[in-house]
């Protein structure tokens, strides 16, 4: 955390173009780090059985225009259309655990974001009513290159890539999906791919 704000420090001065781009290694390159760092303790807390879910009362509306902010300035930087959809039916306050509904929609936003060249990256937000609520229901689209079905088989698992070029090409730990997959089983949902 300390050298992600002392880049972002430095990348508020004025500097050189040489300079800055060196600066924004440092901080992309930190950021990096720091998301390989945070899967590691999540997965390890997941798996050690001490990862805590909070059910609390939030803004559902809020916490998703948040990200749909973030991901279509993300999504246009790299020339993607963003599409949004949020059914009338979903409820503004519900009670959940807003921390891990952002991390699970942010890694598979940022899936999206990762593996789609061109085309569009998408959210669909829906609800149906239950004795005791509402379920709602997350879709991420893309128009990115898919996958085997061999892989789709095997995607929520620890440490698992489409394939060994992937980790050298797009990043990341392969645990992504996995935290992923536990954090919904932890929550009483589940999550699929197609």
């Amino acid at each position: 955390n300390g050298i992600v704000g002392l880049a972002r420090l430095l990348l508020d001065e004025p500097l050189a173009e040489g300079a800055r781009k060196h600066a924004e290694l440092i901080d992309s390159s930190a950021q990096s780090l720091l998301s390989l760092v945070n899967d590691i303790l999540d997965f390890s807390k997941i798996e050690a059985g001490q990862m805590d879910v909070e059910h609390v009362s939030f803004n559902l509306h809020e916490l998703v225009q948040d990200l749909i902010t973030l991901y279509r300035l993300r999504a246009t930087d790299k020339s993607l259309l963003f599409r949004f959809h949020l059914d009338p039916a979903v409820p503004r306050y519900v009670k959940a655990d807003p921390v891990r509904i952002r991390q699970i929609l942010g890694n598979l936003l940022g899936n999206a974001l990762k593996f789609t060249g061109h085309g569009w990256i998408g959210l669909h937000v829906g609800a149906r009513p239950t004795d005791t609520g509402h379920e709602l229901k997350f879709v991420v689209r893309d128009t990115g290159p898919g996958m085997a079905a061999e892989v789709q088989d095997k995607l929520f698992q620890p440490f698992m890539q489409a394939d060994s070029s992937t980790s050298r090409k797009y990043g990341g730990t392969g645990l992504g999906l996995s935290i992923v997959r536990q954090l919904c089983d932890l929550m009483g949902g589940s999550v699929t791919v197609e």
